[in-house]
């Protein structure tokens, strides 16, 4: 068997997601963490086992678009990069929202309030 300790960092870009999708990329990470995910998995030569983390989540939030967040949650676990944002007088056309840093650490034991969040069951 042949095997890489080459880092690998490649970016996931995914257009209008859903609360759903979003959730199933953290239970990705999560599994990834836990040492069930493999690249190259029954083959002579791959990665082998691999664990995913966030580097940077970022949010475009555009004017009259419906988001996966309400505002009051997102300006809790998110903030704006006005450099990136795209904005006419008060309002914004589009809002560049990063998640903050004390948000992209995952802990599986002990989950942050962002990933509770997101979980949590809407009522």
């Amino acid at each position: 068997m042949e095997y890489t300790r080459e880092e690998f960092i490649t970016d996931l870009i995914v257009n209008n997601i859903t609360l759903k999708e979003l959730q199933t990329i953290y239970f990705i990470i999560r599994d990834s963490l836990n040492g069930e995910i493999r690249i190259g998995n029954s083959k002579t030569r791959g990665f082998g086992q691999v664990e995913f983390s966030i580097d940077n989540l970022v949010l475009e939030k555009y004017s009259g678009k419906d988001c996966i967040f309400e505002k009051d949650e997102l300006n809790k676990f998110f903030e704006r990069d006005e450099k990136k944002s795209i904005k006419i007088g008060d309002n914004y056309l589009r809002e560049n929202l990063k998640l903050r840093e004390e948000y992209k650490n995952i802990d599986i034991d002990s989950p942050n309030e962002f990933i509770k969040c997101l979980f949590k069951e809407v009522k």
